[in-house]
């Protein structure tokens, strides 16, 4: 499979029906079809995806908060894992940040998911806290993570 024809466009509300889905196939605590909603009618919220051969392959969703930016959401459909597509997403959203006027960027991510915390460590995200017990369902820690953006 190759990712020359993949594609980041903005999330269509159209889209949200099979986020939902996707989400709780991927996350302990996915959003809801009213949490997407919600975060994609926000004024302040960019979303992304990325559609590779027609079918959705990655997204995300960001806020815009300037002077900073919060990523609330990235993810990587199943089939797409493990071939770049994170790392394509995470550059562009980095990118509009800065266009935008954004000084940093956080989020949090859960401290047992290796494979998201190297993907934000690869794209220059430091640690700087943790909060324990974040995560509802299981206790599980957050980390968190900041990303200073050069102008």
């Amino acid at each position: 499979m190759t990712f020359e024809q993949n594609r980041i466009f903005p999330l269509a509300k159209a889209d949200l029906p099979a986020l939902a889905v996707v989400e709780r196939d991927l996350f302990q605590d996915p959003w809801s079809f009213q949490m997407l909603l919600k975060e994609y009618l926000n004024p302040r919220v960019r979303s992304y995806k990325i559609v590779s051969d027609g079918s959705l392959a990655a997204y995300a969703f960001v806020h815009f908060l300037t002077p900073e930016a919060d990523l609330h959401n990235i993810a990587v459909l199943p089939p797409y894992q493990r071939q770049g597509l994170g790392a394509l997403l995470l550059k562009a959203l980095i990118a509009d940040c800065r266009k935008v006027g954004c000084e940093r960027i956080q989020l949090e991510v859960r401290e047992g998911n290796l494979a998201a915390r190297g993907l934000y460590e690869s794209q220059g995200f430091k640690v700087v806290g943790k909060r324990e017990g974040y995560y509802i369902m299981d206790t599980e820690n957050a980390v968190l993570y900041t990303k200073e953006l050069d102008r």
